[in-house]
């Protein structure tokens, strides 16, 4: 089979840890999906505190306000992708999400760190 064949796209993961989308990113639920990565929501009106013990240990949450769970990441051993600096366009969004996946080999970096993506490409990681 080819590598670029319809099968095996369809097949290929790019993550076994799942992002968890906040409830104002639920829009790249199906871009995100289709470049391969597991995605994970949550009720609507889920507190923080919930969210933070039952939804985000061991899992990466796509956030634009990562300022709230910081501290929480680095206790409850969950790492975070903050977006608040860049696109809000799905497909942008997810194509930017997918080449720091690609680039920041955040499958092997997992848990606890914190992208910072940026618009002109020039993301920032932190362990937490």
């Amino acid at each position: 089979m080819e590598w670029n064949s319809p099968m095996l796209k369809k097949s290929f993961s790019r993550s076994k840890i799942p992002l968890v989308l906040d409830e104002n990113r639920l829009f790249l639920k199906p871009e995100l999906e289709s470049k391969g990565f597991k995605i994970i929501t949550y009720p609507q009106g889920m507190t923080d505190e919930e969210l933070i013990e039952e939804k985000l240990p061991g899992r990466i949450f796509v956030t634009n306000n990562p300022r709230d769970f910081i501290y929480a990441a680095s206790q409850q051993d969950f790492s975070i992708i903050d977006t608040k600096l860049v696109t809000d366009d799905p497909k942008g969004l997810a194509e930017i999400i997918n080449r720091a996946w690609v680039d920041f080999e955040l499958r092997a970096r997992h848990p606890a760190f914190i992208l910072s993506l940026r618009q002109d490409g020039n993301h920032q990681i932190r362990d937490l």
